[in-house]
């Protein structure tokens, strides 16, 4: 596949900072009966897990092969993983369910009804806590990930899909794709601020290091930067075509932004805040997780049904 790297020399000599380098594509994995709905991240195990709705599964990968399989009762959609426990949560929309998955046995431990079309999924392990985004209700769902018992539901915006948890803060960034950016405080179960998004974006993803939030715009081809300290919009970055999700490697001080029309990701400088390069991968490029310790990012290709594995 092709590697394209666009370097903006001018921008880093003014600022004085070097831009970091881009990865490259070291191994594209066929691994799952598609559609590929998710993908999730397990930062103690540097695993990546794969939810396969066609396939009723959830899919371990190691950076460049499909390392084991576990059947579900329910086609899944998000996940997001409860590292202390080696637990995935699976949100499974047809049943309005949360399924929990052992990832050391592959057994279903439980389940969690939540709302209407639950989606996607995020763990906060200080808080103990799952939040859980119901599209069709409008709500996230607040799980206690010790009890399995929701604590609370949250109305935000319309279409709630993919959110981010800010470590320091503890606040959920909830990416609402017909209502802007919803903002959860962690402790008090209450949104403290919304952030106008007209653009439909569809995913939050943190970055601690630098108190950003990088949100793709689906309808415009930008990113909206939110700071985390003021709960608005500090900068807007163009990006790729339909970018649809967001990841984050505070240590590389690299975030990775998937374009699905344009079969790339694009990679920006999370210092600067420039677009580092755009990467080439495969068809319809959908979900993203990264490795801070590795630099390892798996991307999705909803479309041809892979996974292209990026490295240095």
């Amino acid at each position: 596949m092709l590697l394209t790297s666009v370097l903006v020399a001018a921008g880093c000599s003014n600022l004085g900072v070097q831009t970091p380098t881009i990865p490259h594509i070291i191994a594209t994995i066929d691994p799952a009966t598609g559609p590929i709905r998710d993908v999730a991240f397990d930062g103690r195990r540097h695993r990546a897990y794969l939810t396969s709705e066609g396939g009723r599964s959830i899919v371990e990968i190691s950076p460049r092969s499909v390392a084991a399989k576990f059947g579900l009762a329910s086609a899944p959609s998000g996940a997001a993983i409860d590292e202390s426990t080696h637990t995935a949560f699976v949100t499974a929309p047809a049943d309005n369910l949360v399924m929990a998955v052992d990832l050391n046995t592959g057994e279903t431990t439980g389940t969690v009804r939540v709302g209407a079309e639950p989606q996607g999924a995020e763990v906060d392990p200080d808080l103990n806590a799952l939040y859980v985004a119901n599209v069709d209700d409008g709500s996230v769902s607040v799980v206690d990930l010790r009890t399995r018992v929701v604590k609370a539901v949250i109305e935000v915006g319309g279409k709630p899909s993919k959110m981010g948890v800010d470590p320091n803060s503890h606040r959920l960034y909830v990416a609402n794709s017909s209502g802007g950016i919803s903002v959860i405080d962690g402790h008090s179960h209450r949104v403290v601020a919304t952030i106008p998004d007209d653009q439909s974006p569809r995913d939050a993803a943190v970055d601690p290091a630098t108190g950003a939030v990088y949100a793709p715009n689906f309808d415009d081809g930008s990113v909206s930067v939110i700071g985390t300290d003021s709960s608005a919009v500090i900068d807007t970055i163009k990006v790729g075509a339909q970018p649809s999700a967001a990841t984050v490697d505070s240590v590389a001080n690299l975030a990775y932004i998937t374009n699905f029309a344009d079969d790339t990701v694009t990679v920006i400088n999370t210092k600067t805040r420039i677009v580092a390069g755009t990467i080439k991968v495969g068809d319809g490029p959908q979900f993203v997780a990264a490795d801070p310790v590795s630099h390892v990012v798996w991307v999705v290709d909803a479309n041809s049904n892979t996974v292209t594995v990026l490295g240095f």
